[in-house]
C-alpha cells in the first residue's frame, strides 16, 4: 500500500506539467522536477522501512 504513495505523487507532477494558461508557463515548469524529488524521497522512504521490517523478521525468526 505503501508503493502507491510515490505513484500518487508521480501522477501529480506529469499533471502539473501541462500549464493552465500563458500566464503559467513557468510556475508549472517548477512544480514537476519539485514533486518528481518528494516522490523519489517517498520511494526511499519506503524502500528502507521495507528493508528495516525484512531484517527485523529475519532476525527475529533466528
Amino acid at each position: 500500500m505503501a508503493n502507491l504513495a510515490p505513484l500518487y505523487v508521480l501522477f501529480l507532477a506529469a499533471g502539473s506539467v501541462s500549464p493552465d494558461g500563458s500566464w503559467d508557463v513557468r510556475q508549472s515548469a517548477d512544480d514537476a522536477p519539485l514533486l518528481s524529488a518528494v516522490a523519489g524521497a517517498l520511494a526511499m522512504a519506503v524502500a528502507a522501512l521495507t528493508v528495516f521490517t525484512t531484517a527485523a523478521h529475519w532476525l527475529r525468526s533466528r
